[in-house]
């Protein structure tokens, strides 16, 4: 699965997003990330990086700034199996949410 680019550029989140596609990248690429710790599985970060593309689709017009707030208090409601807290997932989250925004607004908005 390769990078995102802006040749997604002015596409919506929903014709963006594919969760089967998500998780082939993340899973492939979540261990080189700097958040990542040694030895941690994909299945605890999955989760987050779920809730980050989720969180995205979901809160159009918003930054991560704006609503990191919400997304803290609503983690433990959409962390499934994962035993990351807030702390340890947020990078997480807005990696994901980041990827997200890049391949709806290309470089107009990132």
């Amino acid at each position: 699965v390769g990078g995102v680019s802006g040749g997604f550029a002015g596409k919506t989140a929903a014709e963006v997003l594919n969760p089967t596609a998500e998780h082939a990248f993340w899973r492939a690429e979540f261990g080189n990330r700097p958040y990542f710790t040694h030895g941690t599985p994909y299945e605890q970060y999955g989760p987050a990086f779920q809730y980050g593309w989720e969180s995205f689709a979901n809160h159009k017009g918003k930054t991560f700034a704006e609503i990191e707030a919400q997304l803290s208090r609503d983690w433990e409601r959409h962390r499934k199996q994962s035993k990351l807290s807030w702390n340890h997932a947020k990078d997480a989250t807005l990696d994901a949410w980041q990827r997200m925004e890049k391949a709806a607004c290309g470089d107009k908005c990132c």
